[in-house]
């Protein structure tokens, strides 16, 4: 259904009426909640504590297995909640450098997991380029890289640093 359908709907409701559709949907869905949660108190800082926690879960689960798609959904939500670049970026970073711990500890891991890393640096500096905060990020960039200890992000990077400078100009 097409949101047109939606907004002819909701035009006929009173404010009463919408209030108590937005309670719904509060109390019945965790994403909705979240979101609604920082637009009534737009705390970034508070927001990254939430979204940084659920991304170490990922990597240090109380059970079961690292699942990544549950971490990129995690950083998913937090852009959709309409942060700002500078939080977004150091989410993607924290991602990357919380896989990077947990492949020191979980040893076993294959190319698609170090793939995900390079993936998610890879949407972080094209997100610096695009809002031309690449210089500001630059030591960051650069720690971050020498921190990972993976040889196989380590090469990713490097290529990925010369496409995003050879596109640069």
């Amino acid at each position: 259904m097409a949101f047109s359908k939606v907004k002819k709907e909701l035009e006929n409701l009173n404010k009463d009426q919408i209030i108590t559709l937005i309670g719904e949907l509060y109390k019945n869905n965790k994403a909705n909640k979240e979101f609604l949660d920082h637009f009534a108190n737009p705390d970034e800082k508070v927001l990254f504590e939430k979204f940084s926690q659920r991304i170490k879960d990922v990597f240090f689960p109380s059970r079961g297995k690292i699942d990544l798609r549950k971490g990129r959904k995690a950083l998913t939500e937090f852009k959709k909640m309409g942060t700002s670049t500078e939080k977004n970026v150091e989410l993607m970073f924290f991602y990357i450098e919380t896989g990077n711990e947990a492949a020191k500890n979980f040893w076993q891991l294959d190319a698609s997991y170090y793939n995900s890393l390079s993936s998610v640096f890879q949407e972080a500096l094209k997100l610096l380029q695009k809002e031309e905060m690449l210089a500001e990020f630059n030591a960051k960039i650069l720690h971050l890289i020498n921190k990972v200890s993976s040889w196989t992000f380590r090469m990713n990077s490097n290529i990925i640093m010369e496409n995003i400078f050879q596109n640069k100009n």
